[in-house]
């Protein structure tokens, strides 16, 4: 070989070493070359994270490699060119999941709540009932006048509130007594308004035997009872024995996180059990009822009034409004979003710390009765007249919706065992979903 032609050689390699070395730079930062148009072009890529892991994910028609594994949650896909891609993840025994997705330039699109729902025949865990209750995998059923908690038989008839560790109220029709008894041995069984007038008279010296209108747990001590009677609002500690009267003339109560939500004439009141001190929320509402409330994780008070107006009030009082005629609403574990129907029918998500809406486009029906929120605070259970639905949370479409079975009665989801159980009139069924 001559010098001419070594030399040339020479030169030759020596640019393709460049030009291949650029196109590795080039696309270790994101760009890629364009050859319509022979340039340059930033790129964009996907994210995937899905439950099951193991599941098949497609990209316009191709098989992707899943990246999910010890290291890896999820699969990242780059040097994507811009465009719309079709993005699909499915496995056996499941229903797919879809998505049409635009890539943009230095941008990458995140998928990390993609939840296969199990395409299974539910499985039946008893027959006939006339209302069922869910708690760490424990039914507990109200059926014909007797309440039972795996298969055994515990006093009342009706259940009024129960908690994780046992404890569960009870309420028996005839003698008009509520009883507090464990279902994780159902060993003894107390007696709440026999405690309560005896304790009141003792502790308090108050005489005279008054009926109970409304017992629940206290929201972090379940030693301890939040009674009211025709007369006041009560704390009681059944191991300890005290008692203490927290208000008058209450019409009604609820619970949550460290507070005890009241209503009496004058309006809408929080007391503080930690520092026990009461502060006015809001004016009592014209119907006197206690509406429809909720308070989440982060000590936020929601408020549906009886004219659908739903309301968010701060620890510091102050009341926002954040829609009209709403029909149902709920608000997510991690206290980050609530979503809510409106008698019109479409659901909406609104997100609290950013203060943003995001209508959710499901083409369910306007007759919406109960809405829970799926444990990944991406998806929803849905119950309208008598389906139930798994329904996705997301602003990319199409929203991936299952209908999980018709009929429906009423359903609970526990989180624990991540199971969702619901009752038709042939009797309660389960489905699991991946652990």
């Amino acid at each position: 070989m001559s010098i001419r032609t070594r030399r040339a050689l020479f030169y030759l390699l020596t640019l393709m070493f460049m030009a291949s070395g650029a196109l590795l730079v080039a696309y270790g930062i994101g760009t890629r070359l364009d050859f319509k148009t022979f340039s340059f072009k930033k790129t964009g890529g996907i994210y995937v994270r899905s439950d099951p892991t193991d599941a098949i994910i497609n990209l316009n028609g191709v098989e992707v490699e899943n990246q999910s594994g010890i290291i890896n949650s999820g699969t990242f896909i780059d040097n994507l060119a811009e465009g719309s891609y079709k993005l699909s993840v499915n496995k056996d025994g499941y229903y797919g999941w879809v998505k049409s997705v635009e890539v943009k330039p230095s941008a990458v699109s995140v998928f990390e709540k993609v939840t296969l729902f199990p395409n299974i025949r539910p499985e039946g865990v008893f027959g006939p009932a006339d209302r069922f209750y869910v708690k760490d995998g424990t039914l507990i059923l109200e059926k014909d006048g007797e309440i039972r908690v795996s298969g055994e038989k515990i006093i009342g008839n009706r259940v009024i509130d129960f908690v994780d560790s046992g404890p569960i109220i009870t309420y028996r029709d005839d003698r008009k007594n509520y009883y507090l008894s464990d279902f994780s041995s159902n060993d003894s069984v107390l007696n709440i308004n026999t405690l309560l007038n005896n304790l009141k008279e003792s502790r308090l010296g108050l005489p005279g035997t008054v009926p109970i209108v409304k017992v629940l747990f206290h929201p972090f001590n379940d030693k301890r009872l939040v009674i009211q009677t025709q007369g006041a609002l009560y704390n009681l500690d059944t191991v300890k024995l005290t008692i203490e009267k927290v208000a008058d003339n209450v019409k009604d109560f609820t619970v949550g996180e460290n507070r005890i939500i009241f209503l009496d004439s004058r309006g809408i009141f929080s007391y503080n059990l930690i520092f026990r001190n009461t502060s006015k929320l809001m004016e009592a509402p014209a119907d006197r009822t206690l509406p429809k409330l909720n308070i989440d994780t982060s000590g936020r008070v929601f408020i549906l009034e009886s004219n659908g107006r739903l309301l968010m009030l701060n620890e510091d009082g102050n009341a926002i409004k954040i829609a009209d005629k709403v029909r149902e609403f709920s608000s997510s574990p991690q206290g980050q979003f609530l979503i809510f129907a409106d008698y019109d029918g479409p659901l909406t998500v609104y997100r609290i710390d950013k203060d943003k809406y995001l209508k959710l486009e499901t083409g369910l029906s306007k007759n919406i009765k109960t809405i829970t929120w799926y444990k990944d605070g991406g998806h929803v259970l849905i119950q309208d007249e008598s389906n139930l639905y798994f329904v996705e949370i997301d602003d990319v479409l199409p929203l991936n919706i299952v209908r999980i079975t018709n009929g429906v009665e009423d359903f609970a989801y526990d989180n624990t065992e991540n199971a969702i159980y619901f009752r038709n009139a042939k009797g309660i069924f389960k489905i699991v979903l991946e652990q």
